[in-house]
């Protein structure tokens, strides 16, 4: 007698006109080592925000937001938070 087995992929995907994920991986860097509730969530046109408590030099936190997008930028890839 044979076993079967039935193996199931499943593949998210976003369907035209469905928001974007409201959270995503933040990026590497370490600025993960001195901050926590790190946040990075989709804005407009392709653009992410990145939100984070940083701790200061003398161990209190401050809540910080950086607008984050790098583009291409006429075959260069830059820093482009507003665009090229």
């Amino acid at each position: 007698m044979r076993t079967r087995f039935i193996i199931v992929l499943v593949v998210p995907f976003q369907l035209e006109g469905e928001k974007e994920p409201m959270a995503t991986q933040p990026p590497p860097g370490t600025y993960q080592a001195t901050s926590r509730n790190i946040q990075f969530q989709p804005a407009e046109q392709g653009r992410y925000i990145l939100t984070a408590e940083c701790q200061k030099i003398d161990g209190s936190w401050v809540q910080s937001t950086l607008k984050y997008d790098i583009a291409n930028c006429n075959g260069v890839l830059t820093w482009a938070p507003n665009g090229c």
